[in-house]
C-alpha cells in the first residue's frame, strides 16, 4: 500500500526471478518437443520403430510376469509403391496420414499403433488374445477398404494385409513374435491381399 515500497534492486531481483521462471518453462517445453520427435514419427504421429521395439520388449515382460495374453498386429498397404507411381508422393503420404488415423481410430488407448517403416504398421495389443488381435485387424482392413481415399477430386481404393502373433503361443521372445507376424502377413499378401 506504501509508495516507493520496492527499491529498484528489489524489481531487478523480480525481473530475474522472472526471467529464469521463463527460461525454465521454455526448456521444460524444449524437452518435451524433443522427447515427442525422438518417439513419433513426423509424417503420421504414430510411434517410431525403436519405441516400438522399447515398449514390445516391457509388454512381453509384464505379460510373462502377470500372465496376461499379448497380441501384434503387423500390417501393409497393398501396392503402395504402384499407389505413389500413380498418384505422386503428397497422395502417399496423406494416405500414410490416413491409416495412421484409422488405426489410432480402431485401437484402444493402452494399445501401442507405430509406425513400422516404409508403408508397414504395427500394433501392440495388451491383454488381448489371439483371435480378438484378428477380429480387429479385419475390422481395420474392412475400415481401409471403405475408406475414400481421394486426392485431387479422384477416389482411390487401398487395401492392406495383416499378420497376426499373440504371446505366449506363438513366440516367446521379441524376435519371435516380430518374425511370426512378419510372417503371417507376408502369406496373406501372398494370398491375394
Amino acid at each position: 500500500d506504501k509508495p516507493g515500497a520496492y527499491s529498484n534492486d528489489d524489481l531487478r531481483t523480480a525481473d530475474l526471478f522472472a526471467t529464469l521462471a521463463s527460461l525454465s518453462l521454455e526448456n521444460i517445453q524444449l524437452f518435451e518437443e524433443v522427447q515427442n520427435l525422438a518417439t513419433h514419427d513426423s509424417l503420421t504421429q504414430l510411434y517410431t520403430q525403436r519405441a516400438f521395439r522399447n515398449r514390445l520388449k516391457e509388454e512381453i515382460l509384464r505379460s510373462s510376469r502377470s500372465q496376461t495374453p499379448l497380441a501384434m498386429i503387423l500390417g501393409d498397404i497393398d501396392f503402395f509403391k504402384r499407389y505413389n507411381d500413380t498418384y505422386g508422393h503428397q497422395a502417399g503420404d496423406e494416405l500414410l496420414r490416413t491409416v495412421s488415423r484409422l488405426l489410432v481410430h480402431h485401437t484402444r488407448p493402452v494399445d501401442l499403433d507405430a509406425r513400422y517403416g516404409g508403408e508397414e504398421f504395427a500394433i501392440i495389443l495388451p491383454n488381448t488374445v489371439g483371435s480378438h488381435a484378428l477380429e480387429i485387424a479385419n475390422r481395420i482392413c474392412t475400415a481401409i477398404a471403405a475408406e475414400p481415399f481421394v486426392f485431387r477430386g479422384k477416389r482411390t481404393n487401398v487395401s492392406m494385409s495383416f499378420g497376426v502373433a499373440s504371446f505366449p503361443q506363438d513366440a516367446t521372445s521379441e524376435s519371435q513374435f516380430i518374425r511370426v507376424a512378419d510372417e503371417r502377413l507376408y502369406k496373406s499378401k501372398s494370398n491375394g491381399r
